[in-house]
């Protein structure tokens, strides 16, 4: 393993390959929680940290691998870049500065096309311009 940030060098603690595993199969569960805390939440956002509890209700104490404390306290920087990894693979998600934000259905492009928002605007700019 490489050694670096946060990460530990040496073989994976006990239990590490069983987290993985439920991780893999159990991902989707802990996207559809997230953001259904973050649709909760009164910002739409929230610190990394905070939302990291949602792996506490989804996972059981054997699923997490959990031996002693100072074992979990050496995982705990690789599960929760895995956590990071499965939040990033939804497109629902924003993640940034230690924080996750529901994404917005908004036109971020709108002002590159002078303020038309709607496909109608758009059809209409276009007529104009012909």
């Amino acid at each position: 393993r490489k050694q670096g940030r946060g990460r530990v060098s040496g073989p994976a603690p006990r239990g590490w390959q069983t987290f993985e595993a439920t991780l893999r199969s159990k991902s989707e569960t802990v996207r559809m929680r997230a953001l259904a805390e973050l649709r909760e939440a009164p910002r739409r956002k929230a610190k990394l940290r905070k939302l990291a509890t949602v792996l506490d209700a989804v996972f059981t104490t054997r699923e997490r691998g959990a031996g002693s404390w100072t074992e979990l306290a050496l995982r705990e920087p690789i599960i929760f870049d895995k956590f990071v990894a499965v939040l990033k693979k939804s497109k629902q998600l924003r993640i940034a500065n230690g924080e996750v934000a529901l994404r917005t259905n908004s036109n971020s492009g709108a002002g590159k096309r002078g303020g038309k928002h709607s496909a109608a605007e758009l059809r209409e700019a276009a007529k104009e311009q012909v």
